[in-house]
């Protein structure tokens, strides 16, 4: 309720940007906020270009806004905005008038907030954005009670350390990769519609030991090809396949 900026960090491919988006997906279900989420890694490319990075966040957030909301009101309160501000006052600006106008709390997740706030230093591009991200988000925290932004990256360390104080993207969520009761829980689910009788999922969760959601997926996908190429159902066999693609030199 008063906490407006968290950070969710993770390594790559533990699902990070999955449960933003189950998170988003949970809360507009709820029906208590308006929940977006909008990836700024494109951002990056632009980088040189303070003003066309931020036009562009701005222009992300409303056209998802408007699929969650079914609704051109966000793209309307953007032009209205950016009509009457300049870049350096266009993402507060426009957070604010949103907030104002939505019926319910925003919560806003920004992904791979990293391509715009990386730590600056000699000739780093990043720098000029990096400065203007801080003052813009000075900006927002005069916004009363109605926006709670959710940032996620998977280089926390990359982060400029001023996004991290007090005040800004201080309250840190870490999302680790999966213990082995997950693992075993996600082999499960992903192998479930397989019809070779009994698998001893704890076993092959053992051997996952450091996979990523990612990499068990794939073990999975690997697993099931190597069966339907086979033809063949034995459950034998399909523990054999599992146990070649997690630990290939371990087979003669």
């Amino acid at each position: 309720q008063q906490q407006k900026y968290f950070i969710l960090h993770a390594p790559r491919q533990t699902g990070k940007t999955s449960c933003l988006l189950a998170l988003r997906d949970y809360l507009n279900a709820q029906g208590d906020y308006i929940a977006v989420y909008a990836n700024v890694e494109a951002g990056q490319a632009a980088r040189n270009d303070v003003g066309e990075v931020v036009k562009g966040v701005c222009q992300r957030i409303a056209n998802e806004l408007r699929l969650v909301l079914g609704d051109r009101l966000p793209n309307e309160v953007y032009k209205r905005v950016a009509e009457e501000s300049s870049y350096s006052e266009l993402l507060t600006n426009f957070l604010s008038q949103l907030s104002a106008e939505l019926s319910r709390p925003l919560v806003l997740f920004i992904d791979e907030i990293d391509a715009i706030a990386s730590a600056r230093g000699d000739d780093n591009p990043t720098n000029r954005m990096v400065a203007e991200l801080l003052a813009q988000m000075d900006g927002i925290n005069r916004v009363q009670g109605n926006l709670t932004i959710i940032a996620a990256t998977n280089r926390i360390d990359n982060l400029d350390p001023a996004i991290l104080r007090p005040g800004r993207f201080d309250e840190k969520i870490l999302v680790p990769l999966p213990d082995a009761k997950m693992r075993a829980a996600m082999l499960r689910k992903k192998l479930s519609d397989i019809p070779c009788g009994r698998i001893a999922y704890t076993d092959v969760a053992k051997l996952c030991d450091g996979f990523s959601g990612a990499e068990i997926e794939l073990v999975c996908e690997k697993a099931k090809q190597s069966v339907i190429r086979a033809i063949i159902s034995n459950n034998k066999y399909f523990h054999h396949c599992l146990w070649i693609i997690i630990c290939p030199n371990a087979i003669n």
